[in-house]
């Protein structure tokens, strides 16, 4: 691909055309777009667009794209204009980042080990009496839009266990988000006890844990299916356990594989091999003293 650019040099115009074909080029102007724009302290309080990003960097005498050449670029040097995510963010912190390379390591501890300990993933969510559905007909009037007041009916907390096998038998449990649920996070002292080792993801990073994929296809059917009977407590429980009962074995082993996946991609992106000792015997006659 060939740029056009246009910059400045002791207040002369130049207008040159650069073929993109290096590494050497694209770090050159990540370079430029990360330092002199997005991380500006002024900039960063702006709404950068493709329009405003040229002016920032013609406006700072470093370099001015025409409209379509940084239009090309910006994809090719990994950038995307989308929805911001502070979650990107806030996993990136120092604390986090610890937290994470401690998980993945001991994750990978226990997939190497020559008896590794059976992983179970356990966490809660909740669902509502009249389900949380994500879609509804509507037309081009306001009339037909969901009004933002909230979901409809009684919440329910829901906690459950499983891994490649499947759910844990009678580890199933719902009630109503006023009854007081006491924190399960204070039993893991008692797991312990019984030879379990307790590992916790790390926050923000919900990928970690395969029974979320597991909630999305439980959450799925009930939305779906919640209604048929009616809304009261029963019907609730009925339908939650179909729920539950519908997840097969299989997709839970498919669940964890992509889990796993995700664990290892992670692990090899961020974690450095560890350096393996080296054993210097003293005691062992060296070269020289051969020699001589």
């Amino acid at each position: 691909m060939i740029i056009i650019i246009r910059y400045l040099f002791k207040n002369k115009e130049y207008i040159v055309l650069v073929k993109n074909d290096g590494d050497f080029v694209n770090r050159l102007f990540k370079r430029w777009i990360f330092v002199e724009v997005l991380e500006c302290p002024k900039c960063r309080k702006k709404h950068i667009t493709l329009k405003s990003l040229n002016s920032e960097l013609a406006q700072r005498c470093i370099i001015e794209f025409s409209k379509t050449s940084l239009q090309r670029l910006l994809p090719e040097i990994g950038f995307k204009f989308k929805k911001d995510d502070t979650r990107r963010f806030l996993v990136e912190t120092p604390s986090i980042c610890m937290l994470r390379s401690t998980f993945l390591r001991k994750c990978k501890r226990n997939e190497e080990s020559s008896n590794p300990l059976k992983v179970i993933f356990l966490d809660k969510t909740w669902i509502y009496s009249k389900g949380n559905p994500k879609k509804s007909w509507q037309d081009a009037s306001t009339k037909s839009v969901k009004r933002p007041a909230g979901y409809d009916g009684k919440r329910f907390i829901v906690l459950h266990a499983g891994g490649e096998d499947g759910f844990i038998p009678g580890a199933s449990l719902l009630c109503a988000s006023r009854t007081k649920l006491q924190d399960y996070h204070g039993e893991m002292n008692v797991i312990k006890e019984y030879g379990h080792e307790v590992l916790r993801t790390p926050p923000y990073q919900c990928e970690f844990n395969a029974i979320e994929l597991i909630w999305a296809n439980c959450k799925s059917y009930y939305n779906t299916h919640i209604g048929e009977d009616g809304y009261g407590d029963d019907k609730v429980l009925l339908m939650w356990k179909k729920a539950l009962d519908q997840v097969t074995t299989e997709t839970w082993k498919n669940c964890v594989r992509y889990t796993n996946n995700i664990i290892n991609e992670w692990y090899n992106k961020i974690i450095v091999d560890e350096v393996q000792p080296v054993i210097i015997n003293l005691n062992e006659e060296s070269d020289t003293e051969d020699s001589e």
